[in-house]
């Protein structure tokens, strides 16, 4: 019998081996097997790779013209770096650290831009990490109708899902917890970042990521997919627990080397 991480309901084709990305270090996302109860298809796209290419720079450059124009009601950014000492030792060891700060500061926002805001609403996928208590990172997916990311207010990004079951998320989605939160639009390859702090619904039904950073990303090592949702998730089921362990069995090891 196909273990559950086999069984993963998400159908990633990807394109073809001239569109493939020429990065020479995979980056691998293990998705949490409760996403056996969630349908979420992704098919190839017919783009042309200058085409594809050509569309992502022509959203970028939008992403990047965004951060001139400021809301009335939108503060602008702390004096301090937006950057964390972590990253600010990264910046210093390749030698960009004055350039990266000059760009993190004209960049990155403390809201969502309108044009941020209708592109949340449009995703059936939203990738959000989080710190569990012992300082570890998780990446988790979040899914939905087009329309489960909503933002009320620029400060403000709700989010009307659930974590799967079985994923870390369960553990760590608290009230004040940080969250960082990125949106892919595959069929053009464009992405959003967004992070922030969490602020869970009273009723347990999803969370507000009341908003401290909004950025765009480069969309280079993406290759262009068409995604559809084609059933919800559901929570009704008995809770089941976080699969722990400290390696990887034959099952999931033959998930990561097949994936392209």
């Amino acid at each position: 019998m196909a273990s559950r991480s086999e069984r993963s309901a998400t159908d990633i084709r990807p394109r073809e081996n001239n569109l493939k990305s020429t990065c020479r270090h995979r980056r691998v996302f293990l998705m949490s097997p409760c996403l056996c109860h969630t349908r979420l298809t992704c098919l190839k796209s017919v783009t042309t790779r200058s085409e594809q290419h050509r569309s992502a720079r022509e959203v970028d450059m939008k992403d990047t013209r965004l951060q001139t124009t400021t809301p009335q009601s939108a503060s602008p950014l702390p004096e301090s770096s937006p950057f964390h000492s972590g990253e600010q030792a990264i910046q210093s060891r390749v030698g960009s650290r004055d350039r990266v700060e000059e760009s993190g500061r004209r960049l990155i926002r403390d809201y969502l831009p309108d044009q941020h805001c209708q592109f949340f609403a449009q995703l059936p996928l939203f990738f959000v990490a989080t710190v569990d208590e012992q300082g570890r990172p998780w990446a988790s997916p979040l899914v939905g109708a087009p329309g489960f990311l909503h933002s009320p207010d620029p400060h403000l990004l709700h989010v009307a899902a659930r974590p799967l079951c079985g994923d870390p998320l369960n553990e760590t989605l608290r009230d004040g917890a940080a969250i960082g939160g990125l949106g892919i639009e595959f069929h053009t390859r464009r992405r959003n970042r967004v992070n922030g702090t969490v602020a869970l619904d009273p009723d347990g039904a999803g969370f507000t990521l009341q908003v401290s950073q909004s950025f765009g990303n480069c969309p280079q090592y993406i290759n262009a997919r068409q995604c559809h949702l084609v059933s919800q998730p559901s929570h009704d089921r008995e809770p089941c627990p976080v699969q722990r362990g400290n390696r990887l069995n034959d099952a999931a090891c033959s998930v990561i080397t097949s994936s392209k």
